[in-house]
């Protein structure tokens, strides 16, 4: 019996989903298949048994950003089998982009001695997020 995580060959986008396929092959009686994400279940789209021996779960997958470094997998579990669990999965990379405009009148000036250097903080910002300054 073997499985395999099939539909994320890198980063992933927040907000988007993507199909993921489990594929499990040789697996008789059929293979029970469960999904995981950092120990928490997830719930799967559906599952079929094709031709010869091989069961498919998908699962579609909206990755939020709090998801990045989070281990995804499946598990098949072969009722009746001692020893028949097997898992794949992966850590995810989720790409996300944020675009925040702030107003600079919303800053509180006052918060900051004289000598701050607002140029250099627009700057600093930038290279991490896009912001946009007005």
């Amino acid at each position: 019996m073997s499985i395999r995580l099939l539909g994320v060959d890198g980063p992933v986008s927040a907000g988007v989903g993507v199909t993921l396929v489990c594929m499990v092959v040789g697996a008789r009686p059929e293979p029970t298949v469960t999904w995981w994400l950092d120990g928490r279940p997830l719930t799967a789209r559906d599952e079929r048994m094709l031709q010869n021996n091989v069961t498919e779960s998908h699962l579609v997958l909206v990755a939020t950003p709090e998801d990045q470094g989070r281990y995804l997998s499946c598990r098949a579990e072969t009722p009746g089998l001692l020893q028949s669990s097997l898992e794949d999965g992966m850590k995810l990379v989720v790409h996300c982009e944020y675009w925040y405009s702030i107003p600079w009148n919303f800053l509180p000036i006052s918060a900051f001695s004289p000598s701050y250097d607002f140029n250099s903080f627009k700057r600093e910002v930038s290279r991490h997020f896009s912001f946009n300054f007005r």
